[in-house]
């Protein structure tokens, strides 16, 4: 299977993306004039929730001049023509809906980025030069592995940096790979990955399209991976969120992997698939993330818990809040019961939660269990619910801090505080 584009305008080794560049327009019959100073190409990957299944029918339907995508859309892969075809020219972004395809969360995200240049620096992208190019060429049911190097998601997703490119350098603009969202993990669930391999498939994964990026531009860099954790394990046939674990690990030691926000608040059409309003939604989280981390070059980390402590019946958890302070949600998220907590004894039996708050602080979370706390116990949180995903009825919790009581996303009406929920987590309890 080719994996860099094998035709005539193929860029061979050395070859500037300025002689590909013309290569292609000839190709095209037609340049296009420059209208950008840089364009920053953001792809949203992995299975069926990067690119919209079941989000329908689509939010952003109306065209943003500011922002980018090729010209069969946002979903370059299901265009009618070929790969050249497809991506043959940028157009205004927009949400598109084709047959199950509706609101893939590229649209949130880029209106994110905008809303928060305009509210934080006085300015949008647009202002500095800077246009953003959303793709999304992922595919739905794949493992880790089956969306890496050599498959035909990896392919389009090659082709989607390779054009992204080719088109900048057509416009007289720089290009740069801004940040890949990576929504996938239900499928490495299902069949029964463990951690420790899921981690590893995900880090190759990552250097492979470092190397793609350094083969299209000429420069070595490490792009920025921003993702959702999972919350569908239970419809996985699991008790254990093994994949939801592996990506909370994997944001806390890889500076270049951020982990955005789970997604148990958000609502699911089914088991897997979130709504179109909360795909939008999802996009704004990897829109903040952006602007934090890839922007702003901040050390930014989501709510999770520090370190939980025990003295006889009583826990203590210390947590990581972006935003203080900690609040229990039982509005958009329904109570599973002591809000989503559990503290598990060394063998694996439940030692029931009969007390539960929030210190003056709004940092740490007090629990007091059944009986004393034995050595070797865990606290989860999140964890528990049934098949049907989503924050009526998952795995979920309702620990969230105070973000969403100053800043909402509110294009289209949808009105989402962009509170940041707790991960899910299991954390080994210590003696105080």
């Amino acid at each position: 299977m080719s994996i860099l584009p094998a035709r005539r305008f193929h860029r061979q080794p050395g070859l500037p993306l300025s002689v590909a560049a013309a290569v292609l327009a000839a190709a095209l019959g037609a340049s296009q004039p420059a209208q950008a100073e840089a364009i920053h190409q953001i792809v949203s990957y992995g299975q069926s929730v990067s690119f919209g299944t079941a989000a329908i029918p689509p939010i952003s339907t109306e065209s943003h001049p500011s922002n980018l995508m090729f010209a069969s859309g946002v979903r370059a892969q299901f265009g009618e023509g070929d790969a050249t075809a497809n991506r043959a020219s940028l157009v205004p972004f927009q949400e598109s809906h084709y047959y199950w395809l509706g609101e893939t969360p590229v649209a949130g995200m880029l209106e994110m980025i905008d809303q928060l240049r305009m509210q934080e620096d006085g300015h949008r992208s647009a202002d500095q030069g800077i246009r953003y190019l959303g793709s999304a060429p992922g595919k739905g049911g794949q493992t880790v592995k089956a969306l890496s190097f050599g498959t035909e998601p990896f392919e389009q997703l090659t082709w989607d940096l390779y054009f992204g490119a080719v088109h900048a350098r057509m416009r007289g603009a720089e290009y740069r790979l801004g940040a890949v969202t990576w929504g996938q993990g239900e499928s490495d669930q299902y069949w029964g990955t463990d951690a420790q391999t899921y981690r590893a498939s995900v880090d190759a994964l990552r250097r492979q399209i470092n190397w793609v990026n350094e083969v299209v531009t000429g420069t070595a860099e490490s792009v920025p991976m921003i993702a959702y954790q999972m919350s569908a394990h239970v419809a996985a046939g699991s008790a254990s969120p093994d994949i939801a674990l592996a990506q909370l690990d994997d944001g806390r030691e890889n500076p270049d992997f951020h982990l955005a926000t789970p997604l148990y608040m958000m609502d699911f059409v089914d088991e897997y698939h979130l709504d179109a309003r909360s795909s939008k939604w999802l996009g704004a989280y990897f829109g903040l993330v952006y602007k934090r981390a890839v922007v702003d070059g901040e050390d930014w980390q989501p709510l999770h818990p520090l370190r939980a402590r025990s003295t006889g019946r009583l826990i203590v958890t210390d947590f990581h809040v972006p935003v203080p302070p900690l609040a229990f949600d039982t509005a958009q998220v329904a109570d599973p019961g002591q809000y989503g907590f559990r503290v598990v004894d060394p063998d694996g039996s439940d030692n029931p939660v009969t007390g539960i708050a929030i210190d003056r602080a709004g940092t740490r979370v007090w629990i007091a269990a059944a009986r004393p706390i034995a050595a070797g116990s865990s606290l989860r949180y999140a964890w528990d619910g049934d098949k049907q995903s989503g924050r009526l009825t998952g795995p979920r919790g309702n620990l969230r801090d105070s973000q969403g009581d100053r800043l909402v996303f509110d294009p289209e009406g949808i009105a989402a505080p962009m509170h940041n929920w707790c991960v899910i987590f299991e954390l080994p309890v210590e003696p105080l």
